[in-house]
């Protein structure tokens, strides 16, 4: 392939631009080739710098395997006559480059702001290097400039040593040479003067190059490019000649090489992945615009709940020939087609292919349409954010934002600077955001997948399941919003959708059914005959032996794709036995998929270790990287260094992996998985006391080692120690601190101790992450771990009591909730307590409340913030408890005489007095600046913590508290508030509102129904604007609201604000037809108050 095409500037190798959309990519790469050899054509030479063998048939890595890596990127060569280009003059090799970077502003200008990553060999990174130096100095191609996220050059020469010009231009000639050129030859002479590379050497531009992500490669064999003149001082050798340093074949050596390639390359490209999200989506001009792209980039960066396409690339591409029994049904088709309502549930038994089914119409089957926008999210149950269903809604968002920038109005911009983070954490604010995106959606249909409904946290669950069929069954007509759900076939789905069911049955597609079962038992079937014939064919076996197999494998009735991958995985691994074993192997099939785990499980060499990784990779809050994973299962209590660690070439540690748990687990490029939802389920008790494991083994006839033998606690434990053990060694806290000391010494005032300049600091630690394998995760992990482990007995006290003391520079952690601005903190600018409390540790703040030194209201020295109020602000109920349990001890064993010098041990309703508050918190300082334990957790909606503290009896009860929960909807709180007696239903704040003005504003129909039931409301009290309750929600359409205020008889209709206006205008002004339909169906309202716009 490549000879018989034209020369074309750009060609794109991955993915086929005839059949996926362009958005759908999240990197660019391009690869820039050096000089041709003599005679050689241009575009031939093109692919040939990247392939072996030379020519049609031969392996382009770039094309045939770097995707399976890099999925989402799009893989460019860029072909040109580089013979004319450093043939001629310096004038022609700057237009060459002025021409390469306009085929890059072309092709990416619908996305330019998307990172680029650029690979040059030989000379083509000269011409790489030269392009971005023109990008600095030409404002129109100032976008190449700022998304350049990393360089990867093969074999270029980048110095010469002292002599660099002239040096670098007998290298250049030297390279001709090597490619057939010979002495007379224009192109020897230009090149060997040098002159066309000068930019290249000046000083400024060498120190500008290096503040780019830059890996370089040479080869061991290279008689043309010295190693001096390559490698910026930077690793990357590999055994290869000039030619062949970017060409890798089927041997071991090249092997080895390309893992080398693959992975730095694979580093460049996450790390651009994740600076693509601190950057805004396009390059404003003016203040306003500046300040726009800021909150876009703002809100993409946190509706970025979780690496959606991870979990999507987790389940393997569709055999040919499979996923037919769904795409040609009917339902589906008049689904697709826009015949039915929108919604298409799918079931299946667990195994049968339904998640390989969803990534098939992800990234084929619903790409056919242009004018669709297609967002996905798969659940997964094994990791935390890819449980919840305001996540999901989040990543659905984001990618529609990302594919579609003009449905990101500043409505929605406005509602998130209101609400912060919490409206991310609101399903249904976020639902709604999503249905009037999709009423603006004025072409095409937003089509939204969700596979595995059922590994979706359970109350979630119910609540996206009644949304859902809320949202279709009240469609009078078809709407542009369509989803479909994969599932398996739980009976609290299907009673969730029962009544959409009954009305309209065409929403689900059962794969469970005998129809579909039968066709999806033939698909499988054709699947296990073409792995049997390729098999028989690895293996050399006989005829017999392969009619042995179709027969042992058609005689199984419980046949599922997940089965036959494990029982092909298991035959392949016999490759080396003799032919009588491998028909032992045949005639020992497992049954079931549960006996295959438990097959290859029993078969690993080391148990210990094995249950050690399982353990780990069950508790983990992310993936972990197989690096991550060497240190963790390496590290014991003897070591106090990161250096004594012995951490093993990353190709030999997936092959231990692979080794201890055989195909329990998948690595997916350097990410370590469990192969399946069952997997997890296989090895999980699930009633975490042993209980489920013993009735397992009753009703076995044979003992099980692994089945039901794991719980989350002590994996929890295992890993939380690992984590914290790593935050201790001594040479991780020396550099953890020197890089923190040094990014503190650049802040000032409150930033120096909470912002820690945040970005700064993330990009150390990913700096210092890559020396030290597993330090980040701990950082932001160990407290978790340890707080959710099973046993207090086991937990590693001492090492969390030298973390929370501060005494190591290693403990900086994130703040919780709604922390605007600052992110990180250090222990050592805060107490020991403190830091427990935020951190949540119950057995650390027990210990410590237990010692009589300890001063339990000690507050932090910047935000002056108590520790119980810490506590209450993260959520953490266990150390919310220890404090109450405290102070009631106090109460009831300090003598009375005692208590008049010290009332409390553990002040309830200490105050924070700290006026910076407002400045730091988006939320829950924006009426006040002094903040109880009680106020934080009214505004968190923390029922449990507002009960304990009003049943002390040791709080203040403020109208702030009431206001704040009316506005955001909690209705038991408001209850309990009000049964003190120490607040009034109809109290006001400084702007003369009301709890109902508020929850009128913020459309809270049920307290609106329950505040006026008490007698004590006033229904048309006015604020100091004048306007009423029934003018909040008139304004801002909620019907429901309306209609509650209108049906207690009281609500005045023509009632005027400040600015003359009536909520009849304020509804005309918004568009609200239906609450302008309720008010005059009053027949009280004064119609022509309409016109009274201000």
């Amino acid at each position: 392939m490549g000879t018989d095409l034209e020369l074309q500037p750009l060609r794109q190798l991955y993915p086929n631009p005839e059949n996926t959309a362009e958005d759908e990519a999240t990197v660019d790469i391009v690869a820039v080739h050096g000089l041709n050899p003599r005679n050689k054509p241009d575009q031939e030479h093109a692919w040939d710098t990247w392939r072996t063998p030379a020519g049609p048939e031969g392996r382009l890595w770039l094309r045939d395997e770097l995707p399976k890596e890099l999925p989402y990127a799009r893989i460019f060569l860029y072909e040109y006559n580089s013979t004319a280009v450093y043939g001629k003059d310096r004038t022609t090799f700057i237009d060459k480059v002025n021409a390469f970077l306009e085929e890059l502003r072309i092709d990416r200008r619908k996305a330019p702001r998307r990172p680029l990553l650029l690979l040059g060999h030989s000379l083509g990174g000269l011409l790489i290097k030269q392009s971005l130096i023109n990008a600095h100095n030409n404002e129109k191609y100032e976008d190449i400039k700022d998304v350049t996220q990393g360089l990867a050059f093969f074999a270029t020469p980048h110095d010469g040593g002292k002599q660099s010009l002239v040096n670098i231009g007998k290298i250049a000639a030297k390279i001709a040479l090597e490619l057939g050129f010979q002495r007379g030859d224009n192109i020897l002479e230009t090149l060997k003067s040098g002159s066309m590379f000068s930019d290249l050497m000046h000083e400024h531009w060498r120190h500008r190059l290096l503040q780019y992500p830059i890996v370089s490669f040479w080869g061991a064999f290279d008689t043309v490019v010295p190693r001096e003149s390559t490698s910026f001082g930077l690793p990357g050798k590999h055994v290869a000649s000039h030619g062949g340093v970017c060409k890798f074949g089927t041997s071991l050596q090249d092997r080895d090489n390309f893992k080398l390639v693959q992975a730095n390359i694979q580093d460049l490209y996450d790390s651009a992945i994740r600076n693509d999200q601190d950057q805004p989506e396009n390059s404003p001009k003016t203040e306003e615009e500046v300040e726009r792209a800021k909150q876009v980039a703002e809100l993409l960066r946190n509706l970025y709940k979780s690496v959606y396409s991870d979990a999507k690339y987790r389940n393997p591409q569709r055999v040919q020939g499979t996923c037919e029994w769904f795409t040609s049904h009917d339902r589906f088709q008049d689904w697709k087609d826009g015949k039915t309502c929108g919604l298409l549930w799918v079931s299946a038994d667990p195994g049968c292919g339904k998640s390989v089914l969803t990534r098939y119409l992800v990234d084929e089957v619903l790409q056919s349409s242009s004018h669709s926008t297609i967002c996905y999210f798969f659940f997964k149950d094994d990791f935390q954010d890819q449980k919840s269903a305001a996540g999901a809604l989040c990543c659905l968002l984001r990618q529609i934002f990302r594919k579609k920038p003009g449905l990101l109005n500043d409505a929605i911009l406005k509602q998130y600077d209101q609400d912060g983070d919490k409206l991310l954490e609101s399903f249904r604010k976020l639902w709604r955001i999503l249905v009037s995106v999709s009423k603006r959606h004025r072409r095409g249909q937003i089509v939204c997948i969700l596979d595995a409904l059922d590994e979706c946290e359970e109350q979630d669950r119910h609540l996206l399941v009644e949304i859902l069929e809320d949202f279709y069954l009240t469609r009078r007509t078809n709407t542009n919003l369509k989803f479909l759900v994969t599932s398996r076939p739980y009976v609290s789905i299907e009673r969730g959708f029962h009544d959409i069911q009954t009305k309209l049955p065409v929403i689900r597609l059962q794969g469970e059914g005998q129809s579909e079962s039968e066709k999806i038992a033939r698909e499988i079937d054709l699947v296990v005959e073409a792995r049997i014939t390729q098999l028989c064919e690895k293996l050399r076996l006989a005829r017999d032996a392969e009619k042995v197999m179709k027969m042992k494998m058609t005689q199984h009735t419980n046949r599922t794709y997940l089965w036959v991958y494990l029982v092909f995985g298991e035959l392949e691994n016999c490759v080396s036995h003799s032919p009588t074993q491998i028909k032992e192997h045949i005639g020992n099939i497992p049954e079931t998929v549960e006996d295959a785990y438990e097959k290859i499980l029993s078969r690993s060499p080391d148990n210990s270790k094995a249950r050690k990784l399982l353990h780990m990779v069950l508790a983990a809050k992310r993936p972990l990287r197989l690096k991550e994973m060497a240190a963790a299962m390496t590290m014991n209590r003897k070591h106090t260094s990161y250096s004594q660690l012995d951490i093993g070439p990353k190709d030999k540690l997936a092959t231990w992996v692979r080794d201890a748990c055989g195909l329990f687990v998948s690595i997916l490029g350097d990410k370590i998985y469990l192969l399946h939802q069952t997997a997890a389920e296989f090895l999980v008790d699930k009633f975490e006391d042993g209980e489920y494991r013993n009735n397992l083994l009753e009703e076995s006839n044979t003992r099980s080692e692994w089945k039901g033998s794991f719980s989350s606690g002590p994996s929890n434990l295992i890993l939380g120690s690992v984590c914290a053990q790593i935050l201790l060694l001594t040479d991780v806290v020396d550099d953890v601190g020197k890089h923190v000391d040094d990014i503190e010494n650049r802040s000032d005032d409150i930033e120096k101790h909470y912002d820690v300049h945040y970005r700064e600091t993330l990009r150390s630690l990913e700096l210092l992450d890559q020396k030290y394998p597993l330090l980040s995760y701990s950082i932001e992990h160990w407290a978790a771990h340890l707080r959710d482990a099973s046993s207090t007995k086991d937990l590693p006290l001492s090492d969390m009591l030298q973390l929370c003391s501060g005494s190591e520079s290693t403990c900086l952690f994130q703040v919780p909730r709604q922390w605007d601005s600052a992110r990180y903190v250090r222990a050592k600018d805060l107490t020991a307590l403190v830091t427990a409390s935020i951190l949540g540790l119950e057995a650390v703040t027990r210990h410590l409340l237990e010692q009589k030194s300890i001063d339990a209201n000690q507050r932090d020295p910047i935000l002056e913030l108590p520790p119980l109020s810490w506590a209450v602000r993260g959520g953490q109920k266990a150390v919310f408890d220890t404090f109450i349990e405290a102070e009631e001890r106090y109460q009831k064993t300090v003598h009375a005489l005692k208590r008049i010098f010290r009332r409390h041990y553990v002040d309830l309703d200490a105050w924070n007095k700290n006026t910076k508050l407002r400045s730091l918190w988006k939320k829950c300082a924006r009426r006040k600046d002094h903040s109880t334990s009680l106020e934080w957790a009214v505004c968190f909606g923390e029922m449990y913590m507002v009960e304990k503290l009003l049943a002390t009896r040791h709080v203040t009860v403020g109208k702030e508290m009431l206001q704040e929960a009316t506005m955001d909807g909690n209705k038991d709180i408001m209850r309990a508030l009000l049964a003190t007696g120490q607040v009034a239903v109809d109290c006001r704040d400084s702007q003369k509102r009301t709890p109902l003005s508020y929850a009128a504003e913020y459309g809270h129909e049920s307290i609106v129904r329950e505040l006026p039931a008490t007698g004590k409301a006033n229904i048309n009290s006015m604020d100091h604007e004048g306007q009423t309750p029934l003018h909040c929600a008139a304004e801002r359409g909620h019907e429901g609201v309306v209609q509650q205020l209108l049906a207690t008889g009281k609500a005045d209709v023509n009632s005027r604000d400040r600015d003359k206006r009536t909520p009849l205008s304020y509804a005309a002004e918004g568009g609200h037809e239906r609450v302008m339909k309720q008010l005059l169906a009053t027949g009280k309202v004064h119609v022509n108050s309409v016109i009274d716009l201000g």
